[in-house]
């Protein structure tokens, strides 16, 4: 399997594959209000890096993305997070949007994604990093070096579908 990595702009054209690829992973437990013509795609999806999975027929099967910013209120999905954040060092990078086909995970992919965001995250001088995991997802971001700030209040998922999210940070002074 390949690992692309993907520029802001760059990725544009990928977007549509990427935007469907969240929806048909997750529409399950996603808001309808979240998509909309089964894409689920942000503002912050047209200046964040991007990584893509290909598998061995060029068909997408993972994507992440990174994006930064300049304070907290400019975050993703804010007003789901914003009781547990007040101030962080900027810039501050958003890791986020991460999704894995069925068929392909439990192979290492996530990892190897968050990995390659934590890299790039560094590379552009993140003071502060951030991410909302799920719970099934917690231990492998504390290994990363990250700290739980809180169970994030999501919107975006059904509550019937049992996904507690957790806000994880790691500040450059930390490390």
């Amino acid at each position: 399997m390949e690992i692309k990595a993907l520029s802001p702009g760059m990725s544009s054209s990928y977007l549509d594959a990427i935007a469907t690829l969240r929806v048909r992973v997750w529409s399950h437990q996603l808001k309808e209000k979240a998509f909309v013509e089964n894409k689920w795609w942000d503002k912050h999806d047209l200046h964040a890096f991007h990584w893509i999975v290909l598998n061995e027929n060029s068909e997408l099967v993972a994507s992440a993305r990174l994006s930064t910013h300049n304070t907290v209120v400019e975050l993703p999905d804010f007003e789901e997070i914003k009781a547990l954040l007040t101030e962080l060092p900027s810039p501050i990078a958003m890791m986020s949007r991460l999704v894995v086909s069925p068929e392909y995970q439990r192979r290492g992919i996530a990892q190897k994604l968050d990995v390659a965001r934590l890299q790039k995250a560094t590379q552009i001088n993140a003071q502060s990093i951030v991410l909302q995991v799920p719970a099934y997802r917690r231990k492998a971001i504390k290994k990363l070096g990250f700290k739980c700030i809180g169970k994030a209040k999501e919107e975006t998922f059904h509550g019937t579908s049992n996904i507690d999210f957790f806000l994880y940070a790691k500040v450059h002074s930390l490390d």
